[in-house]
């Protein structure tokens, strides 16, 4: 911006000068926005970018916070010490790192990373055996909902296929090395658009995250044999087994005769000289395998609770295939626990219920210290009880592993910060980028670094559909003020609304603790009544609470014109 003279001698603003190519950048920055958000051909966009020549204004990107959702760029003041998990900051290992290195820890700009791996086949489900390995790094410098999203994980380097690198990964990830070494050594100059200086910017890996083979890849350690658990190392426990592969067969009858232990469950020889193997309590029959199956097509989930499991069925309908961890989880956290009741003995089932709570409280937003120290030992316990009930050869290094989780998230903090999900949802996106079979590599190489820039650009633009600002896929919600917080949005039904005129008393009692226990109105009232509890000495508080609350709740607040609400009472 400034004067020119011209030729006729008059003085020339240049401010049009410079919209004009600021405007000629924009346009181009939307055009390729919208070219990789629709996933247009290359010839097409060239064909339109020769009919299209308007010209838009764009803003100036020196800001503080970003154009579009007015949120700092970088995460300050991590952590609070009161004994509960939110980020990664609140782990031991992210405060241990600080008082190690102080001078990184001072500058909240200095970025901790993430680095994840893991194999895929670019070509889907196909008899093809083809292993290609993504290394991809997120950084944890951001607000807690932003952690893992695809936008702000970086695929830094994509070791090709088609066989998997085995334990020479560390060759092919010897340049991303050489450059984090860089960064945490020297740091790189970085413009910082807040203060408009620039500043020496530092990386340091906290961690890696990755299943527990691609571990033993990437840090050496075998997983399998007397060594397996690096946790334990050389204090584990174990015993060699007639074969350690399957769970449920003659060898595993003949492991409890060799170790003396459950004399039911012996090999019975029979008068011809063959053996009977007997029923265990944790079988199932053919038609219970196949109703639990029925369940699993039968059931809708909420949509983004869990993918669609009844594909992983097979066309028999007695087993199940192509299970991600995520599918795992809920299959432990949900339907196993309830669906087993009628099938399996009351104290495996019981066990199962208890092994998914386990898993429930480990995947909360936030976790508390001290129930993660309760944690471990309830763990532990379980497995005691899975111990009496299924043989020898069930409980290889992945059960085991299950004992150290609470031990990792007071280490790690919340396991959303650090779980395979985020990486094989990105895994599924890169897959589709293949458009080239022939050179799948090339294929998600450039797909990938269009997006990325794209992506990048997105933040900036004003006006326009992006992944930031994109709606849902399921947008039917709309937000009224009226009533209480509850009740303060409108849904859309799956079905006629009706009346039921038969309700329980039960049922009644049931849906009144749930609106008054999800109020945030109650909020304070609820902590009110559970200290009073407390003070009483009650073990059971949570269901002592469910009981007589909406009672005492009635009787504290009937004479208080502002809060008494017919609804609630």
């Amino acid at each position: 911006m400034g004067t020119t003279i011209n030729d006729d001698g008059n003085e020339e603003d240049e401010e049009d000068g410079d919209n004009d190519n600021d405007n000629d950048d924009d346009v181009a920055n939307n055009m390729l926005h919208v070219n990789v958000l629709n996933k247009w051909s290359n010839k097409s966009f060239t064909m339109l970018l020769g009919i299209l020549k308007d010209l838009l204004p764009k803003e100036n990107a020196n800001l503080e916070n970003f154009s579009i959702c007015q949120e700092s760029r970088y995460k300050s003041n991590y952590g609070k010490d009161d004994g509960i998990l939110r980020h990664p900051a609140d782990g031991e290992a992210w405060k241990d790192f600080d008082r190690q290195h102080p001078l990184f820890s001072q500058d909240s700009r200095n970025v901790r990373l993430g680095l994840a791996t893991d194999g895929f086949n670019p070509f889907g489900n196909m008899s093809n055996s083809y292993s290609m390995w993504p290394v991809i790094v997120m950084p944890y410098n951001l607000l807690p909902w932003k952690c893992m999203k695809q936008a702000f994980s970086m695929l830094s380097l994509l070791i090709p296929g088609p066989q998997a690198p085995g334990r020479d990964i560390d060759v092919y990830m010897r340049p991303l090395i050489d450059e984090l070494k860089e960064l945490w050594e020297d740091g790189v100059l970085t413009y910082d658009a807040s203060t408009e200086l620039s500043f020496q910017m530092h990386a340091a890996v906290m961690w890696t995250i990755n299943d527990f083979l691609a571990y033993g890849n990437l840090s050496g350690w075998s997983t399998k044999g007397y060594l397996a658990c690096p946790t334990c190392n050389k204090n584990a426990s174990s015993q060699w087994l007639r074969d350690g592969k399957n769970k449920d067969t003659e060898k595993a009858c003949m492991d409890l005769e060799d170790m003396k232990m459950r004399k039911e469950l012996h090999l019975k020889r029979r008068a011809d000289g063959s053996f009977e193997k007997p029923p265990a309590l944790y079988t199932l029959s053919s038609d219970e395998r196949y109703g639990f199956c029925e369940l699993l097509k039968s059931i809708k989930y909420p949509d983004g609770y869990a993918a669609n499991i009844s594909r992983c069925v097979n066309t028999k309908g007695d087993k199940l295939t192509g299970l991600k961890s995520h599918d795992f989880h809920v299959l432990i956290q949900r339907l196993l626990p309830i669906r087993m009741r009628g099938y399996l003995h009351n104290d495996i089932c019981v066990a199962l219920f208890e092994l998914g709570n386990v898993f429930q409280e480990l995947c909360s937003k936030t976790l508390k210290m001290k129930n993660l120290e309760i944690l471990e030992d309830r763990t532990i316990f379980i497995l005691c009880k899975l111990e009496k009930k299924f043989p020898p050869a069930f409980f290889d290094v992945m059960v085991h592993l299950a004992i150290h989780l609470p031990r990792e998230a007071i280490l790690g903090g919340p396991v959303q910060y650090r779980r395979m999900y985020p990486i094989e949802r990105l895994l599924g996106t890169l897959k589709g980028y293949v458009a080239n079979g022939a050179r799948p590599e090339g294929s998600i190489t450039e797909a990938y670094v269009v997006n990325e820039c794209l992506t990048f650009c997105s933040m900036y633009l004003g006006g326009i559909e992006t992944v930031f600002n994109r709606e849902k896929r399921n947008v039917d919600v709309s937000v009224h003020e009226s009533g209480l917080e509850v009740f303060a949005q409108n849904v859309r039904p799956f079905g006629l609304i009706t009346r039921v005129s038969n309700v329980s008393q039960k049922e009644r009692e049931m849906a009144h603790w749930f609106v008054l226990n999800n109020s945030l109105e109650l909020d304070h009232y609820l902590e009110q009544h559970k200290n009073l509890l407390e003070n009483e000495g009650v073990r059971d508080i949570t269901n002592r609470q469910k009981k007589e609350f909406p009672k005492w709740f009635k009787e504290h607040v009937r004479y208080n014109p502002k809060l008494y609400s017919a609804t609630l009472i």
